[in-house]
């Protein structure tokens, strides 16, 4: 079969051969053309995929650390709350009438609230060294101001020497200067390394 191409090319007239080397030569580069922009399309798409994973991947994780920022912030804000509220009730409990104490200790009550709902939910976007100061603090202020608070309940009906209250104002106050500044200062670490990341990735 291929003889009979060669002898029949051989018996055409010179211009008709060029016209046919020609096209054959145009076709040969018009087909590697097409494989070199098939296999050029397919690199970048595959680039391109790669980079987009990437991004994706960038971008789900600026999202973590942004909502991590957010709670670590407002969780802050919370602590800022509850700190106002305790050192409030347990300050300014020996120098106030029955009614003030329980607006302070109302206060109290809210900011806790507050703080503990956010902490609750939210849980997993803080350390756990955090975590554990954190529940730490709330068990020695729930202990140093649950007596405050009784005293303040139970006010009227039952009567307690002002040493035994003076002594768990003591406490409660020991509390709020020796616990609470050290959350403070590692919330505020979290929160600062939280936009170091941010500004770095």
């Amino acid at each position: 079969m291929v003889d009979v191409v060669l002898l029949w090319f051989a018996a055409l007239p010179d211009t008709s051969q060029a016209a046919i080397i020609a096209s054959l030569v145009t076709l040969g580069g018009a087909i590697v053309a097409a494989i070199a922009g098939f296999v050029g399309a397919y690199v970048t798409h595959r680039g391109n995929e790669g980079r987009l994973k990437k991004q994706l991947a960038y971008d789900r994780q600026q999202r973590r650390i942004e909502r991590r920022a957010e709670v670590v912030a407002e969780l802050y804000s919370k602590l800022v709350e509850l700190r106002r509220a305790a050192s409030d009730f347990v300050r300014w409990y020996s120098s106030v009438d029955e009614g003030s104490k329980k607006r302070y200790l109302e206060q109290l009550w809210r900011a806790a609230d507050a703080f503990d709902g956010h902490f609750g939910r939210n849980r997993i976007y803080i350390d756990r060294a955090i975590c554990n100061s954190i529940d730490t603090f709330g068990d020695a202020l729930s202990k140093a101001t649950s007596m405050l608070a009784g005293f303040v309940r139970d006010a009227g009906t039952i009567e307690l020497p002002d040493e035994q209250v003076f002594k768990e104002w003591e406490k409660a106050l020991d509390i709020l200067e020796r616990d609470v500044p050290a959350i403070s200062s590692a919330l505020e670490t979290s929160f600062r390394a939280l936009l170091d990341m941010e500004a770095e990735a």
